[in-house]
């Protein structure tokens, strides 16, 4: 009924259609047709100002209160009263352990184990299609379980400009710190290492080298080790940008030589695209390095 609303275009006539999951409606055909237009979650969420506001008409006008809680909610409204009636309440500007219990208890326990695993799997990457939902947690039912939370979960959220799906970052966050600590069965049930690899694998195939580097690293094995240096071979992929560059060279410096040895084209990529645009003087440094270091193992068979 609303696809065919919607083709008629009645003068004067508009459905705002709100939905956390993607519609079941032709959505690419009613946007060619010019049926439909549609708005991202930035437009829904509050400004710092309008934060500020809600603040105000509740009673307090501690702006900085109110702006630390709208960096931290994003401007998600059940965010941003949770932060509310914790501060009015006597409570931090910034209720950390109140906000990590409430997670807890509202959005983590009351949920079965395959959802509470799935959650966590998919707390390693900052999106997610339904596509690499399945991917990363090796489970064929993975979009089933995903489509259920959303009717649970107000935390989680589809983005259709990219035909994705992310979790409120305060959220994101509860939840990679269970994965890191590790103290929860659901948690020690979760092979780390398959799933970093399988969330670098996602990374590289978006096109998003230096993410994936991260994951790679933190998965720790030997072919992924070398899928970071491979990851530098093609420098016009956008891997030349100078994003955390201590963090990155400390990846690659933990690399161990035989490896970049392996591949010699990805790490010498790394030093004349990547960090010769972060640190010029360090860059030569790394090549004179490589430079003894290859000329030294010049003669010396690769097996």
């Amino acid at each position: 009924l609303i696809e065919i609303m919607a083709r008629e275009s009645i003068p004067g006539f508009c459905i705002l259609l709100l939905s956390r999951d993607r519609p079941i409606l032709p959505i690419e055909d009613l946007l060619l047709r010019n049926h439909a237009a549609i708005f991202g979650r930035d437009l829904l969420a509050l400004s710092e100002l309008e934060t500020e506001t809600l603040y105000a008409v509740n009673g307090s006008d501690d702006k900085e209160a109110a702006s630390a809680a709208w960096e931290l909610s994003e401007g998600w409204l059940a965010a941003v009263l949770m932060c509310l009636r914790s501060f009015l309440s006597g409570g931090a500007a910034i209720p950390n352990h109140d906000i990590q219990r409430f997670l807890m208890l509202s959005f983590f326990e009351v949920y079965e184990e395959a959802e509470q695993r799935l959650l966590l799997e998919l707390s390693v990457l900052p999106s997610f299609s339904l596509d690499e939902a399945v991917f990363i947690s090796n489970n064929p039912s993975a979009s089933h379980l995903l489509r259920a939370l959303f009717d649970k979960n107000v935390l989680l959220n589809y983005q259709p400009g990219t035909d994705s799906y992310r979790m409120l970052g305060l959220f994101r966050s509860f939840l990679e710190r269970l994965l890191e600590e590790n103290t929860l069965d659901v948690c020690k049930s979760i092979d780390k290492q398959e799933l970093y690899h399988r969330a670098g694998l996602c990374m590289s195939n978006g096109g998003k080298k230096i993410e994936a580097a991260f994951l790679m690293h933190k998965a720790g094995r030997v072919q992924d080790m070398e899928r970071i240096l491979e990851g530098f071979e093609s420098p016009g992929k956008g891997i030349c940008l100078a994003r955390e560059p201590e963090a990155i060279a400390a990846i690659v410096e933990n690399i161990p030589w035989e490896i970049r040895r392996e591949h010699p084209i990805g790490y010498l990529s790394y030093i004349f695209h990547y960090m010769i645009r972060v640190d010029r003087d360090y860059a030569v440094e790394l090549l004179a390095e490589a430079e003894e270091y290859f000329d030294s193992q010049e003669s010396m068979p690769l097996d």
